[in-house]
């Protein structure tokens, strides 16, 4: 997502967005493989059901990238 509202963002149709000052919503599984076969019950906390997004609070995120 190419905008100054929107932190990182996973998967095509939003598997989870963090978008600022909030907003923050899941849609797993979407582009991601849901191996564990839990959906959106992998993710904890005060979530809002809300159509196929669940949006959630968020207190602090940190982000990883691998580098070959």
């Amino acid at each position: 997502m190419d905008s100054s509202r929107y932190g990182p963002t996973f998967g095509n149709g939003y598997d989870i967005c963090i978008e600022f000052p909030s907003n923050h919503r899941i849609n797993f599984p979407k582009a991601y493989k849901d191996v564990l076969g839990k959906h959106k019950s992998i993710f904890t906390g005060d979530n809002i059901n809300n159509n196929d997004y669940q949006y959630f609070n968020l207190k602090e995120i940190e982000v990883f990238t691998l580098i070959k």
